[in-house]
């Protein structure tokens, strides 16, 4: 919370994104009535700023044979992971907690690195940015949406030149709701 609301005050817009994992869902309603440490009249975020995932970032973006090959890269070929496993994990999401982190540990011994994981599957959309949109320039996954939109929040985020105009954009309601 903290680092949200400090990038916040910097004028720095944080955008949030969540798995629905655990108590995920208290986490996201906490931080948008939570006031901010920093700028009294504002709470820490605004719940624009966040997203949860239906399920989780790779189940709601990408196929199982996505995340069955970036896994496999991730192990570096130790383990090739399959569809069917993949797709087992995400039956058994909401049952058991990290299903592919607990299958990656049961077939290569050693912990999966989330940020690697994503890093990995991230590397398809971006190779295959062409094939991301469909006839109308629509994107076709979620996650590909919000990039959208967090490019959209950032190109309007103008750094103030003044403490005037500072404090005029803390209590817009821009970084946080307004608190009166």
């Amino acid at each position: 919370i903290l680092i949200i609301d400090y990038y916040h005050n910097r004028q720095t817009i944080v955008y949030i994104i969540l798995d629905n994992e655990g108590r995920v869902s208290s986490l996201k309603d906490r931080l948008i009535k939570v006031p901010s440490k920093f700028y009294s009249k504002r709470t820490v975020t605004k719940d624009e700023y966040m997203y949860l995932w239906n399920r989780n970032i790779e189940f709601d973006n990408f196929s199982h044979s996505e995340i069955a090959q970036a896994m496999t890269m991730l192990s570096e070929d130790r383990y090739k992971f399959t569809t069917d496993e993949i797709e087992n994990c995400e039956k058994m999401f909401g049952k058991e907690t990290n299903p592919l982190g607990k299958l990656f540990t049961e077939k290569v011994a050693y912990g999966m690195d989330k940020p690697k994981l994503l890093e990995l599957l991230f590397s398809f959309i971006i190779s295959n940015s062409s094939n991301e949109f469909d006839d109308k320039k629509n994107p076709k996954r979620p996650l590909v949406k919000i990039l959208l939109k967090i490019i959209e929040l950032a190109s309007r985020n103008y750094q103030p030149v003044t403490k005037d105009i500072w404090e005029k954009n803390q209590e817009s309601g821009w970084f946080g709701n307004v608190i009166k």
